[in-house]
Order: C-alpha cells, then structure tokens, then sequence
C-alpha cells in the first residue's frame, strides 16, 4: 500500500465520521424543538384532561424514547466506526512502516549490488586488456607456426612427399606410416579430425590438404598420439634418397609425422565430401 492509497482511506474515514457527527447534532436540534413542543402541550394540557390528550401525550413518550433510542445507537454504531477506523489507521502505519523498512533495505542491497557491478566492469576491463595481449602473443605465434612449417615443407618434400599434382606420399613415408598405424589412428579419430577440417569450412581441395595438416597438429596434444611422441622419439637416423636420389640422413620429428598423417587424411576427407571442388 502507497502513501496515496493511505491518504485516500484516511480522508474517507474522516467524512464518515464528519457525517455521523453532523447526523447526531441534527438529530439532537430535533430533538430540541420536540422537546419544545412536548413542553408547550403539557402546559397547553395541564389543566385540561381529557383522554384525547393523554393519548397524544402517550403517542409523543413513545416517539422520544425511540428517537432517544435511535439517537444512543447511532451514537454506539459511530463509536464503533470510530474504533474500527483507529484499528485501521494503526494497522496501515505498521504496513507502511514495514514497506518503508523493506524499502530501506532494498535500497541498501542496491547500493551494494552497484558497488560489486564496478568492481565487477573493473576486472572485466582488466580481462579484456589481458585478452588482447593473448591475442597479440597468439598472433605471433601463428605466424611462427606456418614460418617452422614452411621451413619443414621443403624437408617433407625431398623426404616423405611426392611433388605430384596433388602431394603424395613417397615410399618412405609409405614406410613411417604404416611403423605408426597411422591409417588406424586416423580411422579410429575420424570425427574428431574432421571436426577440425571442418571448422575451417574449406572450399578447395587445397583448403583441405592444409586443413588436414593444421588438424594433425591440434591433434598432437590427445593422448592418442602419445605412442606416435614414443616412436618418434626412439626412432633412429634413417638414411633416405632425397628427389634428387642423392642419399641424405633423416631425424624423424614430430612435424614430420603430421605431414605423412595429413596426406591420407586429406584423402579421405574429400573421398566423402564430393562436393568439394578438385
């Protein structure tokens, strides 16, 4: 309940009340010229007696003892009203108090709410700062990703890659794919491979073979791939004919694995997306 609301039931009570009153003292002026009148008719009649006028008189007993009777309960029904209208009052106070109460708390736990909202934009500033410098960092890091793996193209292809249109596997890296198992790596990571293709939304067959490289290396880090560390790590010096058919030694790396994987991957990949433009 508002303070309008409050106001309004108060003026109204105050009129009723205003409005008994008002009733009672013209009840009471009444009541005054019939006593009056009585007055004048027994001094009229004091003398005369007849039955005529003690009838009168009886009939004009009994209408002041029910007017005094109307008069006492009206003033009993606007006691009454009266009380009831203090109840009210004091009853609409409390609710108002309690609302003003609540509403101070309500302000309160606003007030503490603003103050954590600003701390709160603070450190999202802070974090967003911090967000661009790991994009930053993430950029550079990018970029020397693809510089390393340029770099290790040109080892791929005089290694493990055919420059035939497109790229193919050479006869050793027919040989470290199959030593990995890696047709069964990729066949048994399948989705989770071409989920990451996919997230490039590729539109070439180009797109793809890069696609494909770029998820064998995401894919470095599951731990699927911990026997292919394991090989890669023990394996040995391998002493391989470059393109030229020059004899040269080879220290298998990580980077190289993911080349050899990419290229049956890529196959794949397009062998079940024919929409894809070769």
């Amino acid at each position: 309940m508002n303070t309008i609301e409050l106001l309004s039931i108060i003026i109204a009570s105050i009129a009723t009340i205003l409005g008994g009153v008002w009733f009672i003292v013209n009840q009471a002026f009444n009541f005054g010229k019939t006593t009056q009148r009585i007055n004048q008719i027994d001094e009229r009649t004091a003398h005369a007696k007849c039955d005529s006028h003690d009838d009168s008189i009886e009939l004009l007993k009994k209408q002041l003892y029910e007017f005094k009777r109307d008069i006492q309960q009206s003033i009993d029904n606007l006691r009454n009203d009266f009380n009831d209208f203090k109840r009210e009052t004091r009853e609409n106070f409390k609710v108002v108090k309690e609302d003003i109460s609540n509403l101070k708390v309500d302000v309160a736990s606003l007030k503490k709410d603003v103050a954590i909202l600003k701390v709160d934009v603070a450190t999202l500033k802070v974090d967003v700062a911090t967000l661009k410098v790991d994009v930053a960092s993430l950029k550079k890091e990018v970029f020397s990703i693809k510089e390393f793996l340029s770099l290790k193209y040109e080892d791929a292809l005089a290694f493990f890659l055919l420059k035939n249109s497109p790229l193919s596997l050479s006869e050793f890296g027919k040989f470290i794919l199959q030593e990995i198992d890696g047709m069964e790596l990729i066949q048994r990571n399948k989705d989770i491979l071409f989920s990451a293709i996919d997230n490039n939304k590729p539109r070439t067959a180009l797109d793809v073979e890069s696609s494909a490289l770029m998820a064998c290396i995401s894919f470095c880090d599951n731990e699927e791939f911990d026997k292919i560390k394991n090989f890669v790590y023990n394996s040995p010096e391998y002493d391989v004919k470059d393109k030229n058919g020059d004899n040269k030694k080879c220290n298998l790396r990580l980077a190289d694995v993911c080349f050899i994987l990419s290229i049956p991957l890529r196959d794949l990949y397009l062998s079940q997306h024919p929409e894809i433009i070769l």
